[in-house]
């Protein structure tokens, strides 16, 4: 049955043949979109997901592209327009870990994250940005990088090198384009992306925010060590120096004690309910024991809960609010 939130919207996921990127391949194609089917290995595997779509009554196609070349992810994006004659939502899905200790990790398998989950992310998204922008609407969602990207030596940079070390060419999470002014301002604000635990920052919202950040002297952003250089700057003239230069301090709240306590009912609703995306997508018996061992104080899995509550909330908000 094919729900209809995104009919006559185009998706591209990438690295969809299997796993969570045709999990999300499946679901953006129950919705009513007709979704691109991205793979670099098994063509078999594409042609499966393609085919359980189709059996769904949804719209499919398998396109084979590396997304650490530029040429080929160029290529996806225009094989994509000619096959479907547009696009809407980017789905930036492909990415591979290395687990293991920085001293025993080799340079290529170094290279080969970087390569897929941060420059595969690059290329993609700048191949597809013109056209997006051009239209004033769409989404690009950059799901490849989790938080532990691979546990030990690569968890400590290739997320970072997506959500900030960029610049203003892309962002992670949730990005909608072409909302106006008035509502850019709402998106400016932190509040909707933070509620839902989404690293969300809107340079997409104005193509002239894009073009304006395009124009700033890198040497004007950064300096040595120093972030924010021309920001600070700017409030040198107005704050006192030690709230200029101070270091970013957290604010931690005591999830611990919230999810055994007054929240617990509603994390079991949210992520064991009968509308739950997560119970759908991960195995329930895992999610169900995470809950039990964390409200019975077995362990501490509060950052865990947390991560699917965020993805639970993303997820009802973003295929709730598209319609159009």
């Amino acid at each position: 049955m094919i729900l209809g939130n995104l009919t006559g919207k185009i998706a591209l996921v990438t690295g969809s043949s299997r796993g969570i990127g045709a999990a999300i391949a499946r679901r953006l194609a129950l919705e009513g979109a007709a979704v691109v089917v991205n793979y670099s290995g098994s063509e078999a595997a594409a042609d499966a997901v393609v085919a359980q779509i189709e059996d769904a009554g949804g719209r499919a196609i398998a396109l084979r592209a590396d997304v650490t070349d530029r040429i080929s992810a160029d290529a996806l994006f225009e094989e994509t327009i000619a096959r479907f004659g547009g696009l809407d939502i980017v789905v930036n899905n492909a990415g591979i870990t290395r687990d293991g200790l920085i001293v025993r990790m080799s340079d290529d398998d170094w290279t080969d994250v970087i390569a897929t989950n941060l420059t595969g992310v690059f290329n993609v998204t700048r191949a597809v940005t013109r056209h997006l922008m051009k239209q004033r609407s769409g989404a690009i969602i950059n799901g490849a990088v989790r938080d532990r990207v691979a546990i030990g030596a690569l968890d400590l940079g290739v997320k970072a090198g997506i959500i900030d070390k960029s610049g203003a060419w892309f962002t992670y999470g949730q990005v909608k384009l072409g909302q106006g002014r008035e509502n850019a301002k709402q998106f400016l604000r932190d509040h909707p992306d933070m509620a839902a635990s989404i690293e969300n920052r809107p340079p997409f919202l104005d193509h002239e925010l894009v073009e304006l950040a395009f124009r700033v002297d890198s040497a004007m952003k950064i300096k040595g060590s120093s972030g924010k250089w021309l920001i600070k700057e700017i409030a040198r003239k107005h704050l006192p120096e030690n709230i200029v230069d101070r270091k970013k301090v957290g604010f931690k709240v005591p999830l611990d004690t919230w999810f055994r306590g007054s929240l617990k009912d509603y994390v079991h609703d949210l992520l064991l309910g009968p509308d739950s995306f997560v119970s759908s997508y991960f195995n329930r018996r895992i999610v169900t024991n995470l809950l039990a061992d964390h409200t019975k104080g077995r362990r501490n899995e509060e950052l865990r809960l947390w991560t699917l509550m965020g993805l639970e909330i993303w997820h009802r908000a973003f295929f709730r609010t598209i319609r159009q």
